[in-house]
């Protein structure tokens, strides 16, 4: 950002619980990275008079729940958010306001909530399970149908 410019950077970072089930003490490190991360980039950026600058992390949608809460499937990656965001809150002198903004993925794969009544990501849009009117993006035929 100091020698090229910018607005900020996007920690766009999953996949913090591959070894979840296989080394417990790898699992944690690994889920603490991105904190760890957040707080040194956010002291660097103020030491260098770049503290309006954006960081921003996106995790994956089930970032901020644990075990399968609120009836969706269980992965991995549960509650990485609330690790990272744990960090970041207890040991940045900024606490939370070290991260400006956090987006959620939702295009990889579907929350699969146990008796939803039709599933809300990007892949469902385009394997048609959500009406047309309920998104954003108009869909085009395609070239089959045309």
């Amino acid at each position: 950002l100091e020698t090229v410019g910018g607005d900020g950077i996007d920690f766009d970072w999953e996949h913090l619980s591959e070894y979840k089930d296989i080394d417990p003490g790898l699992h944690a490190q690994q889920r603490l990275i991105v904190g760890k991360v957040i707080v040194a980039l956010k002291d660097a950026l103020v030491a260098k008079g770049l503290g309006d600058r954006i960081i921003s992390f996106t995790p994956r949608y089930n970032a901020f729940w644990d075990g399968g809460a609120y009836g969706s499937a269980q992965f991995r990656t549960d509650g990485e958010g609330i690790d990272v965001v744990g960090y970041v809150s207890e040991n940045s002198p900024y606490g939370v306001d070290a991260i400006d903004y956090v987006h959620f993925m939702m295009c990889r794969r579907s929350a699969s909530f146990r008796r939803a009544a039709m599933a809300y990501d990007l892949d469902a849009t385009r394997h048609r399970s959500i009406p047309a009117q309920m998104t954003s993006t108009p869909r085009r035929a395609s070239p089959a149908r045309r």
